[in-house]
């Protein structure tokens, strides 16, 4: 077991510096700490607009997040194993990031930080960005899941429910939906149905 750890250190001693970095920073300056973020995952990543979401968008929602409900730094530990984690492309992680995101999103409008229609479009555009360029649909097939989201989520605010009924809701519908890429399949049945 020792033996184990020895060589996963060995192997991802560097990356592990790098993140524990990033989450010091955290705390002290958000802006150096997610322009570091973003500059290792365009080296590592190749892609600008999934580093661009994952540091300039992410990062700085937890630390609003993190004001707001005036929490430790020492609660937000798990940030540097996600950032650790992303770092080295595990392709779960995105999808942890992107519904971690939106949930704070969530939590913000309901806080009454945000107003209900600033909420709506700013989630919507996170749905468009995360499908364009992380789940490589097209611009249209984006856009339409954009529209859905919009109507699905302004539905959901009016829920009876408690705030993290909607929450774990809001987390499903959109995981499965995205997940599973209903408007291809939909395509497909249609087209096989003719």
């Amino acid at each position: 077991m020792l033996h184990k750890l020895k060589i996963w250190i060995y192997e991802n001693w560097f990356i592990l510096i790098l993140s524990l970095l990033i989450f010091l920073f955290f705390s002290k300056n958000i802006f150096i700490s997610a322009l570091m973020y973003f500059l290792i995952l365009f080296q590592t990543r190749g892609s600008f607009f999934q580093s661009f979401f994952l540091s300039f968008i992410f990062l700085p929602l937890i630390y609003l997040l993190k004001n707001y409900l005036s929490l430790s730094l020492y609660l937000f530990l798990p940030l540097a194993f996600i950032v650790f984690y992303s770092l080295k492309k595990i392709t779960y992680l995105n999808w942890l990031i992107f519904l971690i995101s939106l949930v704070s999103i969530f939590y913000f409008n309901f806080l009454g930080k945000i107003s209900l229609v600033f909420y709506l479009i700013i989630t919507c555009v996170l749905i468009i960005y995360f499908s364009l360029f992380f789940m490589n649909n097209n611009f249209l097939i984006s856009l339409a899941y954009g529209l859905i989201f919009f109507q699905l989520l302004f539905l959901v605010e009016f829920l009876p429910w408690g705030v993290f009924t909607r929450m774990i809701f809001l987390i499903l519908l959109v995981f499965i939906l995205l997940r599973y890429d209903i408007i291809k399949k939909y395509n497909g049945f249609n087209s096989n149905s003719y």
